[in-house]
């Protein structure tokens, strides 16, 4: 690859606080379902890490593992886009992909999936392929999750042979 940098073989692990974007999407899904903190590092670890140094791409690969506090994301690949310095688009893929939440104070949650595709510009975060949203009390399962951030709003659409299915945990009867 012409201007980049490749950094292979074993287990790359960098603690860098530039990898802010690798956070973004769990940061997304926690700012909107409590409050997110990304005052803790992030420390990103993978097998593979490709940075575009002029291009403004970063591609980690091989075991992808990005916590930051109680924020985890996992997934086989995950690739960050800039444009002028500003995080345009996190994108993932995995078998399956999976972003969670137990940072303290914040209410907690697990999205698992084949892929997670976060643009800043359109505030949307979509997930597909056998999707599962956890939250306390709650579980869903669609083909296909689209989240408006600044709308708040979940879509969940079905796939060709699945419906999609909502499982609610009543709180128990205190009498």
């Amino acid at each position: 690859m012409e201007n980049s940098v490749a950094c292979c073989g074993g287990f790359v692990h960098l603690t860098v606080r530039i990898a802010c974007g690798l956070a973004v999407a769990a940061q997304i899904f926690a700012y909107s379902i409590g409050h997110a903190d990304n005052s803790p590092p992030i420390d990103v670890r993978a097998d593979k890490l490709e940075l575009n140094i002029y291009g403004g791409q970063q591609i980690l690969s091989g075991n992808v593992v990005v916590v930051q506090g109680g924020l985890t994301i996992s997934a086989d690949k995950l690739q960050v886009d800039t444009i002028k310095g500003a995080i345009s688009r996190v994108s993932g893929n995995g078998a399956p992909v999976v972003v969670s939440n137990n940072t303290p104070g914040s209410k907690s949650f697990r999205v698992s999936a084949n892929s997670i595709d976060y643009q800043t510009s359109k505030w949307s975060v979509v997930v597909e392929g056998n999707v599962t949203l956890e939250v306390p009390g709650l579980q869903l399962r669609s083909a296909r999750v689209e989240y408006d951030i600044r709308k708040a709003r979940l879509i969940l659409t079905a796939g060709p042979k699945s419906r999609v299915n909502a499982t609610l945990t009543l709180p128990a009867d205190t009498n």
